[in-house]
């Protein structure tokens, strides 16, 4: 029997919860991946490329890794792409996806013969205290310093600075030949310190006034007699409203992963779109019906889970202000052996 799509599913996500409530735009990730691999068909890379990017960034998915790395390939950025296989292969070993690990691991290794790489060797000025190396404005930690990383082709900024000491920077040209190329970083030069700022006197602290002498022992503080008002809050809707808001929070995390599955499903068929045959295509058919399935139900249960939540919460009894008086009296008792106050509150 024919499975039926998720994409209804996928729409039906979208109207139950609000943008915020999932980072990014499938929707257009989806479009903008079409279109760029439209782009790829006619050798237009540098135009799919930033499509690619633009999918990822709103919706991440393997497949768009995968195809993105491979745009990257055609335009001479090996180590990007080289590192986003990297990346594909490591994703798709945690979802079990062993097809497509295989073939982004093999494109990895057939990458790194061409690999350029640049080493930053900072020498004797590694002993600066707080010294900052920054390639491409990016920093390079102290675990990458005298290691060869991989680079793209092209020209690159290297740029070291340390407090109290004087900036250094310089431009590499990377060939697209692998090779390595090493940037060695001279000590830096002292910077003079600048002269101390006199700071301005502090005014004096002014001269606390004498304390008031305590009030006399038997004398009563005067009240006013008379009633006042003081405002309590009933609310017995709160466990309703709490009990509400935890199922909403459940199906906006069902929804969540059902899209998640439901993009995993796009992202298996836009690998086997074309006409596929083998034990590899066989598991990635598999491993698409799987994500569809899972997509289906969780997009249903975390749809239910939500309506149902709104439901309770629209329905709770809302909190209301209640004034409560409150009155304090204080009469004299005199009799023929006694003498005092009486007194009466009410809160």
């Amino acid at each position: 029997m024919p499975r039926s799509s998720p994409l209804p599913c996928l729409v039906a996500a979208f109207l139950f919860v609000s943008s915020p409530a999932l980072a990014g735009d499938p929707a257009a990730a989806e479009a903008l991946f079409h279109e760029a691999r439209e782009l790829m068909t006619q050798g237009r890379y540098r135009e799919a490329c930033p499509k690619f990017e633009e999918s990822e960034r709103n919706d991440a998915g393997l497949g768009t890794q995968f195809h993105l790395a491979d745009c990257w390939q055609h335009l001479g950025r090996t180590a990007t792409a080289w590192a986003l296989f990297r990346e594909v292969e490591s994703g798709a070993r945690a979802l079990g996806q062993t097809s497509r690990e295989r073939v982004a691991r093999d494109r990895a290794v057939a990458l790194e013969p061409f690999l350029s790489k640049i080493v930053v060797a900072p020498h004797e000025a590694a002993a600066t205290a707080g010294l900052e190396i920054r390639r491409d404005g990016a920093p390079v930690g102290r675990e990458q310093w005298d290691v060869p990383v991989p680079i793209d082709p092209g020209t690159h900024s290297v740029s070291v600075s340390a407090p109290h000491k004087q900036p250094w920077q310089t431009d590499v040209e990377i060939l697209s030949e692998a090779r390595v190329t090493t940037v060695d970083v001279p000590p830096l030069e002292d910077v003079d310190p600048p002269p101390p700022v006199a700071q301005a006197p502090q005014p004096s602290a002014p001269l606390a006034p004498p304390p008031s002498p305590p009030p006399a022992k038997g004398v009563a503080s005067p009240m006013p007699p008379g009633a006042a008002e003081t405002a309590v809050i009933e609310d017995p809707g709160g466990a309703q409203r709490a009990i509400g808001w935890t199922l909403v929070g459940a199906g906006v995390v069902s929804l969540a992963a059902g899209v998640y599955f439901g993009a995993q499903w796009i992202d298996d068929r836009s690998l086997i779109d074309a006409p596929c045959v083998g034990a590899a295509c066989d598991h990635l058919r598999q491993d698409a019906q799987t994500q569809g399935t899972r997509a289906e139900w969780l997009l249903a249960g975390g749809g239910a889970s939500f309506l149902v939540g709104a439901l309770v919460v629209a329905t709770a009894p809302r909190a209301r202000v209640v004034l409560r008086a409150a009155s304090l009296q204080i009469a004299p008792i005199v009799g023929r052996e006694t003498c005092g106050l009486a007194v009466h509150g009410a809160w």
